[in-house]
């Protein structure tokens, strides 16, 4: 049997495919970071779990799934690819099936180095990511291939009833001296696999509540150590900008919660916009008043939508995130009237996001017993897609200064 390697070395990644049924993405320190293989795509994070992604038709519809690997799973099909990788080496060496796009021919052999040296430098970056992040709680969609810096840690309100991402973290930011040794330990643990960052986000759960002159001090640091685009790039000019080296990135992009954003004042979030920061993504999660409560966010509606208003009068676009499902069957119509008013007030266009959100129960959090004593029924599946179409079709009907881009924002699906 002749196998046929292909070689895709770009950039930003290295893509090795065998027989067109087996596709393997590397960044350029080697470390594997997705896998195509026999319909199902692979996500594996920075820490070594993967994820499992496919779709299938069910009951006439087409579904989406998603499951992590158990460990025995994550060795076996790592041991797969091991003999995939050994394998393409020889037909390599041969440049069989090769396409350069961004790089020089020294890449051949560079290629070649990373591809003998898998699985071994997987779980060197295992233990380093250990050292350096300790963990990534959650980040925007948009934002999963970000470079992650953690100008704080944990969240300072951390009391939402349904949200359990930071509950085992104690919450603290980092001066500037702190902060400056955190952006050379992220450095140094992606060398050059920082390629395949685009963004920069500062996390986690709220960065930007940091006093100003310590904000101030660690947004001037991230500057000096990296190159941000005077200006939002998209398509072939952000390529462009990205290939000029590792340090170059795109934007700087924030979670904000309704509170901090009042505070921040436009003057400062004007600053901020001029130092890179192009988005913040702020959790409304609903506008109707009774669910609002019930998930004991910081702050007020009417908090959410000045903050949202104050964002954009700074020239910074906005990302806003609703949950589907969370008013249940009993409270499913005021939450959807309710919180697109809300959405209306933002005044959204075209340069800001609505993520919708299916609601996900997890565990440890409060938000399942409340919804137990108030006998709120789950949505069902079917029940969830008509709430998000219900949202679409709203924010398009709604929308006066342009629509917002609406997209999906699956928490299950997160992997950093």
């Amino acid at each position: 049997i002749v196998m046929s390697y292909r070689f895709l070395l770009g950039w930003d990644a290295i893509r090795v495919s065998k027989d067109e049924k087996v596709v393997v993405s590397l960044d350029w320190e080697g470390v594997l970071f997705g896998v195509y293989k026999d319909g199902i795509y692979y996500r594996r994070s920075l820490s070594g779990s993967i994820m499992a992604k496919w779709r299938e038709f069910k009951n006439g519809r087409l579904m989406r799934n998603r499951r992590i690997l158990q460990k025995e799973e994550v060795e076996s099909l790592l041991d797969e690819l091991k003999e995939v990788l050994n394998g393409a080496i020889f037909h390599l060496k041969r440049k069989e099936g090769l396409i350069l796009n961004g790089v020089g021919e020294d890449a051949v052999e560079r290629t070649e180095s990373l591809l003998l040296d898998f699985p071994k430098s997987l779980l060197k970056k295992e233990r380093e990511f250990v050292e350096v992040y300790g963990h990534v709680g959650i980040l925007p969609p948009d934002q999963y291939l970000s470079l992650v810096l953690q100008l704080t840690e944990g969240c300072h309100w951390n009391r939402c009833t349904f949200c359990g991402f930071y509950r085992k973290v104690l919450f603290s930011i980092k001066n500037a001296p702190l902060f400056e040794e955190h952006i050379k330990k992220v450095k140094s643990f992606f060398g050059e696999g920082m390629r395949l960052r685009r963004t920069i986000f500062i996390s986690e759960a709220n960065a930007l509540i940091a006093p100003w002159k310590t904000l101030k001090e660690n947004i001037d640091i991230l500057k000096r150590e990296f190159f941000i685009s005077p200006q939002p790039l998209k398509g072939a000019k952000m390529l462009d900008w990205i290939k000029r080296g590792e340090e170059y990135f795109e934007g700087v992009y924030s979670f904000l919660d309704a509170p901090t954003g009042e505070k921040i004042g436009i003057d400062r979030l004007k600053w901020l916009k001029d130092k890179g920061l192009r988005r913040v993504y702020i959790g409304l999660e609903s506008g109707c008043e009774k669910v609002y409560r019930l998930l004991n966010k910081p702050g007020t509606i009417e908090d959410a939508i000045e903050s949202v208003r104050d964002v954009k009068r700074a020239g910074i676009s906005v990302g806003v995130i609703v949950l589907v499902g969370i008013g249940g069957k009993e409270l499913s119509r005021n939450h959807i009237r309710d919180t697109l008013n809300v959405i209306e007030k933002m005044e959204l266009d075209e340069g800001d996001i609505v993520y919708l959100s299916p609601y996900r129960e997890v565990e440890g959090t409060e938000f399942p017993s409340i919804r137990e004593t108030l006998e709120l029924t789950p949505l069902s599946p079917l029940e969830m897609e008509e709430e998000i179409t219900s949202f679409k079709r709203g924010i398009e009907y709604i929308s006066k200064k342009g629509t917002p881009h609406v997209a999906i924002y699956d928490i299950n699906e997160f992997v950093y």
